[in-house]
């Protein structure tokens, strides 16, 4: 008879709670110490049971939130951490003028590419290297911008980018051709696969 009422003054807190019947606190409290998970049918909490703003991170499991989760087009720039988004992350030949901050480019350019490319060098210490690579989308003629990742391709060298060209010395210039100055200031010959960013633009 006891099991009985126990059971029956469960299943009437239980629906009390999601009806909204349970207002004072005490009684809540009551009902918290009383109903288990184990009390609730699997797959009977819907969406409408929680309340707006309720669900927490500390209540997601890890890596519960995927990309298909994300509604397109809503991750704003207040969303984003700091140097989360790299020019690993942006496809070639996408910056245009408007992207770029005033004063980067000389006034009146009309072409903007950007764009990146792995170069093979073997420079002997103090000395400069002469490294080309072929980039389509670059023009003979272009003005180019460029830099490496210093710290992640040449780790303790000490590397000079001194210049980058679209314009070689050669009899016939062809397009996506950039030629690239380099000067190993360290006191060891270094040989690695560097990667160059850069900017080309008209």
């Amino acid at each position: 008879m006891e099991f009985r009422l126990k059971a029956t003054i469960g299943a009437l807190l239980v629906a009390a709670l999601f009806a909204g019947a349970i207002a004072a606190p005490e009684l809540r409290a009551f009902a918290a110490a009383m109903i288990g998970s184990a009390d609730i049918i699997d797959e009977s909490i819907l969406s409408v049971d929680i309340k707006n703003g309720e669900v927490k991170n500390s209540d997601l499991a890890t890596d519960a939130v995927t990309g298909a989760k994300i509604k397109n087009l809503s991750i704003k720039t207040s969303d984003l951490g700091d140097s989360i988004v790299t020019s690993g992350k942006i496809k070639d030949g996408t910056i245009q003028r408007h992207d770029i901050a005033t004063g980067i480019l000389p006034t009146g350019a009309n072409r903007v590419f950007y764009g990146s490319c792995i170069l093979d060098i073997e420079v002997r210490a103090h000395s400069l290297g002469w490294p080309e690579c072929f980039v389509p989308g670059v023009l003979n003629g272009d003005l180019v911008v460029g830099t490496f990742r210093e710290y992640q391709d040449f780790g303790d060298f000490d590397m000079t980018l001194v210049s980058v060209t679209s314009h070689c010395d050669e009899e016939v210039s062809i397009d996506g051709h950039l030629c690239i100055v380099v000067r190993n200031n360290s006191d060891t010959d270094f040989k690695g696969d560097p990667t160059l960013q850069f900017i080309a633009f008209q």
